[in-house]
């Protein structure tokens, strides 16, 4: 080895061991990112390692003095995997990049272009091409003049529109993504240019397509991993904003209860010193104030206990989108559940609200359940003509926890079409809520382990009902209806709530 020269040892790379030890660089890549993949299901991981492992292959083939050099399948294989391995490293090269620079959202029309028109044409005409020419060699031709000819010159045009509106894209991964593609580029130029004009053998140089391929495979890295410091970002913010909403919600619920208890505290000592001071007619008055205060006080009490029911359980399934890593979903659902917040807290101090109000945040709560079901519930809102469903009072959230039910204890349980129904309608002298769905009915629904989260929830609204027509000298009551079929077979469920035919302007 005395006198050699480096240059020389890399012009023998192919031979003295350099060129294996790149491509157990590429080997390691490939596991290394297809076990990311394995574990975070985010599919560029997938195409790179797919694309670094065709590369791999591809190079093994030049290498000389080893141990795979004369062995007949192996030298078989690569005559005719060599096409089929370039092909594919196009292929798994634009998909690497489409996916981490999210070209599907940023530019659809370019994505489903490429998609469409390019790549599943390109490849099946390719595979026909492949196959026919193992059945008859004569096509191999064919095969050869369809990469170079075509396939290559469409590529390189399409690749440069796709690297126009790379640089045009504002995201800190695109300039490593430039710059390794740019070195392969460079490096083959350099290759080629170099050969010809010292008359070496391609494979004599192909050392500098080992470096570029080298620096390409370094900044593809740095992009990743700029990509993969984005996405624990993203959720880190998120898991921030969830816990605020989380002690927020729990700061406003132990106010509300003390303003609760000091109000409870300070009516009974009123009663208590006036009970002193009056006499018993005024002691009669007194208590008929008293009890419609206590109805007050305690229809409040109720309503603080469904607030919070409500909102841990559509916590609960933020958390749950949080954990399944669906960063899209709990983004939107917690959009529609702070609008929901919102509005249940500024109602939270009134006694009473519109029917109209109450349709609105039912609508809302549904839409957040049926994100929960991956929008399998059919859900029809109707309202008879001539209903005034502005002027009809009703407590607030009154019809929530019935349609919790219907939805967790009655349509859960079935497999096929679930259906819920809300009808607003006037019969005789009164109106009607109805709550229909098709689940699995009263009776199957006792015999599972949540039934007595269910009658407590209907408890409540009972209970809520009995002060708030005692407290406004109305008559709304709750019917339940078990609907069967002519097999007396369990159908569903209708709950309907009767209101007062008296329409009475909301209160605060």
């Amino acid at each position: 080895m005395e006198g050699t020269t480096i240059l020389e040892i890399l012009r023998n790379a192919n031979a003295n061991g350099l060129g294996m030890a790149f491509i157990s660089i590429l080997f390691y890549l490939f596991i290394y990112n297809g076990i990311i993949y394995l574990k975070n299901k985010e599919v560029y991981y997938l195409y790179y390692s797919l694309y670094v492992l065709v590369n791999a292959l591809v190079f093994s083939k030049y290498q000389t003095n080893v141990f795979f050099e004369n062995n007949e399948l192996y030298a078989h294989l690569m005559l005719w995997l060599t096409y089929p391995l370039f092909f594919f490293s196009f292929v798994f090269f634009g998909l690497f990049i489409l996916t981490i620079l999210k070209f599907k959202e940023r530019q659809p029309q370019f994505y489903r272009l490429y998609i469409n028109y390019y790549l599943i044409p390109a490849i099946t005409v390719f595979l026909l091409l492949f196959i026919a020419s193992v059945i008859h060699t004569k096509v191999f031709l064919i095969l050869r003049i369809y990469y170079a000819y075509i396939f290559i010159p469409i590529t390189v045009l399409i690749s440069l529109n796709g690297i126009r509106l790379i640089i045009q894209m504002k995201d800190p991964i695109k300039t490593p993504l430039v710059l390794g593609l740019a070195s392969v580029l460079m490096a083959t130029l350099i290759l080629v240019i170099h050969s010809m004009l010292t008359g070496y053998d391609i494979n004599k140089n192909q050392y500098i397509f080992y470096l570029g391929m080298l620096l390409e495979n370094m900044f593809f890295t740095y992009a990743i991993s700029i990509r993969q410091y984005q996405v624990y970002k993203e959720r880190t913010q998120i898991q921030k904003k969830y816990i605020g909403q989380l002690i927020e919600l729990q700061n406003i619920k132990d106010v509300h209860e003390k303003q609760l208890e000091e109000e409870l505290l300070k009516k009974e000592k009123s009663l208590l010193e006036s009970q002193k001071l009056a006499e018993a007619a005024r002691v009669t008055v007194l208590k008929e104030r008293f009890n419609n205060e206590i109805s007050t006080l305690k229809l409040e009490t109720l309503r603080s206990q469904m607030n919070p029911h409500f909102i841990f359980n559509a916590l609960n399934s933020i958390k749950a989108y949080l954990i399944s890593s669906n960063k899209i979903k709990s983004i939107f659902y917690l959009n529609k559940f702070s609008k929901l917040i919102r509005i249940i807290l500024e109602n939270s101090r009134k006694d009473t609200i519109s029917l109209e109000e109450e349709l609105h945040i039912i609508q809302l709560y549904l839409q957040m359940e049926n994100m929960r079901f991956e929008e399998k519930i059919e859900i029809a809102i109707t309202t008879d003509p001539d209903i005034p469903i502005h002027t009809i009072t009703v407590p607030p959230l009154i019809t929530q926890p019935i349609i919790e039910n219907a939805i967790w204890h009655g349509l859960a349980h079935i497999e096929g079409p679930k259906k819920m129904e809300i009808h607003i309608f006037k019969e005789k002298d009164s109106y009607y809520i109805s709550i229909k769905d098709n689940g699995i009915g009263r009776t199957l629904s006792k015999k599972t382990n949540h039934y007595k989260k269910e009658s407590l929830g209907l408890a409540i609204t009972q209970e809520r009902l009995h002060y708030f027509n005692k407290k406004n000298e109305v008559h709304y009551t709750i019917r339940i209806v078990d609907l069967i079929n002519s097999a007396n077979e369990p159908i569903g469920t209708e709950v309907r709530i009767q209101l007062s035919s008296v329409a009475s302007t909301t209160q605060s």
